[in-house]
């Protein structure tokens, strides 16, 4: 008779968009805590709203963790952010 392995699933990875997987790996090399200020510095082709909006969306999927509001937000990787696995949509 044959026996049922189980094999260990690997989790499937969080799927974000382009914009907002460029971001969560420009976090994920940089030593500073990224404000809303220095993302706006970092990537000047966007402008803060469509930052915001990228940057809601690993927040919202707690690959990072967000503090304060408008100009002054603060973001930090969770440790699946710093780790995990990412699928570009």
């Amino acid at each position: 008779m044959k026996t049922d392995r189980k094999v260990a699933a690997k989790p499937r990875p969080v799927v974000i968009s382009s914009l907002a997987a460029k971001l969560l790996g420009h976090c994920r090399t940089v030593t500073a805590t990224p404000t809303t200020r220095y993302l706006s510095t970092a990537f000047p082709a966007f402008n803060g709203q469509e930052l915001s909006n990228a940057m809601g969306e690993p927040v919202d999927k707690h690959l990072m963790a967000q503090k304060g509001h408008d100009e002054h937000t603060t973001y930090t990787l969770t440790d699946y952010g710093r780790e995990g696995r990412v699928s570009i949509a």
